[in-house]
C-alpha cells in the first residue's frame, strides 16, 4: 500500500499523513519497505492508530449529513405543504371579505326598506309649532290630567 491509497482509505489528504507523521515524531523512511517504496505491515498498524479516529469521524460526519440531508428533503416537503395552505387560506379570506361586502350592503338594503315602510305606516310626527303660537297670542290652551278634567272648574 502506498502513502496516497492509505490516504484515499482514511478519506484523509496525502498531506495530512505527512503532516501527522511529522507532529508524531516519526520518520517516513521506518515506515516504508526499502526495496519497493510502499508502505510495510507496521507502517499500516501505525497509520491505523493515528488515523483510525479520524475515519470513524469522517463515517459519523457522513451519517450525520445524510440524516440532515432527509430532514431538509421533509423540510422542503413541509414548506411546499404550507404554502400552498397558505394560498388557500388567502382565497378563503377574500372569498369571505366579498361575502362580508355583500352582506353589509343587504343589511344597509334593508334598513332602508325598513325606515321606508315605517315611515308610510305611521302618521307623521305631529307639528307643535301651531301649540305654541297659540300660547304665544295670549289664547288659552287647556292642559290637564284626567282628575282635571273631571272635578276641575269651569
Amino acid at each position: 500500500m502506498t502513502i496516497k491509497q492509505a490516504a484515499k482509505m482514511y478519506g484523509i489528504s496525502v498531506q495530512a499523513i505527512y503532516s501527522r507523521l511529522k507532529k508524531e515524531g516519526i520518520a517516513l523512511e521506518t515506515l516504508k519497505d526499502a526495496d519497493t517504496g510502499e508502505l510495510t505491515a507496521d507502517a499500516e498498524v501505525v497509520l491505523d492508530k493515528l488515523f483510525k479516529d479520524k475515519q470513524q469521524i469522517h463515517s459519523s460526519l457522513n451519517s450525520t449529513i445524510e440524516r440532515l440531508q432527509e430532514d431538509v428533503k421533509r423540510l422542503n416537503v413541509e414548506n411546499v405543504e404550507l404554502v400552498e395552505k397558505l394560498k388557500r387560506l388567502e382565497n378563503e379570506n377574500a372569498e369571505l371579505k366579498q361575502e362580508r361586502e355583500r352582506l353589509l350592503t343587504i343589511a344597509q338594503q334593508a334598513q332602508e326598506l325598513h325606515k321606508a315602510a315605517l315611515e308610510r305606516l305611521l302618521p307623521p310626527p305631529v307639528d307643535n309649532t301651531a301649540a305654541e303660537d297659540l300660547r304665544g297670542s295670549g289664547a288659552q290652551v287647556k292642559r290637564g290630567g284626567l282628575f282635571t278634567r273631571l272635578f276641575g272648574r269651569k
